[in-house]
């Protein structure tokens, strides 16, 4: 685990290839804003053979090497710049495999003084953090492991200087789905579980603390309404798409998270030709507008034309050929401290 410093940068704004959120507002000239994204890299491996790489990615048996490696980092660097010019404030990404990879990302987008990764000797990939913001402190968490399955990925839960504001951060890549959905449900529900627990500990301390939980969730906002199991979205982390439900809970024993994905178009994942939402921003009540401070005033996901095939789905990295960026989408998310 690690964590390193220097200077800061100023929030950038958003460009024109992005499907954009229809309810929130830009941020107006002047406001203060933190930029935020979170990205699912798509199997991010350095040119080193670790031992825990995938067959595809072994650089002994000439399956990929340093060149392959670094235009990876350049093709994703690209797609992050087009969610956010010159790169967000503050980065979130799943699917890295290690420090190094994270460090190496960060000299491809550039300014990148603070970092936080974990890595995790119980898991292949994780996920880690580049901010322009200190990183004040790290904690990770891990729920318990489940019958028949392997160690699950760490929840990294950072608190950050955000120019005098205290923003925390909570990154999170859940259980997929690929051995069945209602099979291993009860991960998520657990990761679920873990996540609330944690952000409830924050609130606890402070109401009106300024939360966000990024990451691929593997998990659609309204996957309950469509399945008779439980679910860990959105009844088990306590989520609603609804602002004014998640305002309306502020104080309350178990306060409501606000997933901005109902007043926004677009997906983040595609699965077997059905867009998905699986990749998330999800804001504690205060950023959901719950007071005066800090709050979350655009989000949506970046969909630049050049990371896209013809029939409009992320062109995934193959390293066959060495060509493709992620067969996820980014997130964005704007939050703005209101005068």
């Amino acid at each position: 685990m690690f964590a390193s410093s220097c200077s800061r940068a100023l929030a950038a704004l958003v460009g024109s290839v992005l499907a954009l959120c229809a309810s929130c507002a830009a941020p107006s000239q002047g406001q203060k804003a933190i930029s935020v994204v979170s990205y699912n890299l798509m199997t991010l491996f350095d040119a080193v053979d670790n031992g825990g790489e995938y067959a595809e990615f072994s650089v002994a048996k000439g399956k990929y090497d340093e060149r392959r490696y670094k235009s990876r980092l350049s093709s994703l660097a690209r797609v992050i710049k087009a969610a956010v010019p010159g790169g967000p404030d503050i980065l979130a990404v799943q699917e890295i495999e290690n420090s190094r990879v994270l460090m190496d990302l960060g000299r491809a987008l550039g300014s990148y003084p603070y970092k936080a990764c974990a890595d995790d000797t119980a898991t292949v990939l994780e996920c880690g953090i580049l901010s322009r913001y200190p990183i004040v402190s790290l904690r990770t968490h891990r729920y318990g492991v489940m019958p028949g399955s392997q160690a699950p990925r760490l929840l990294l839960e950072a608190q950050l200087d955000a120019g005098g504001q205290e923003l925390w951060l909570l990154v999170a890549h859940w259980k997929s789905k690929l051995e069945g959905a209602e099979q291993t449900e009860p991960e998520r529900v657990a990761a679920a579980s873990l996540a609330a627990s944690v952000i409830q500990e924050i609130l606890a301390a402070n109401p009106l603390a300024a939360v966000v939980l990024a990451g691929d969730l593997n998990e659609n906002p309204d996957e309950q309404s469509s399945v008779s199991y439980t679910t860990a979205l959105p009844n088990t982390l306590g989520m609603s798409m609804d602002r004014s439900v998640s305002i309306a809970s502020l104080g309350t024993s178990r306060p409501i998270l606000y997933s901005p994905w109902a007043d926004c178009g677009g997906f983040s994942y595609i699965h077997d030709g059905t867009s998905e939402r699986i990749d998330h921003l999800i804001v504690s009540p205060s950023l959901a507008g719950a007071n005066d401070g800090p709050s979350l005033v655009r989000f949506g996901v970046a969909a630049p034309d050049f990371a896209l095939d013809a029939q409009g789905q992320p062109i995934a990295y193959r390293s066959s050929t060495g060509t493709g960026f992620s067969d996820h989408l980014p997130l964005y998310a704007f939050i703005v401290q209101r005068p």
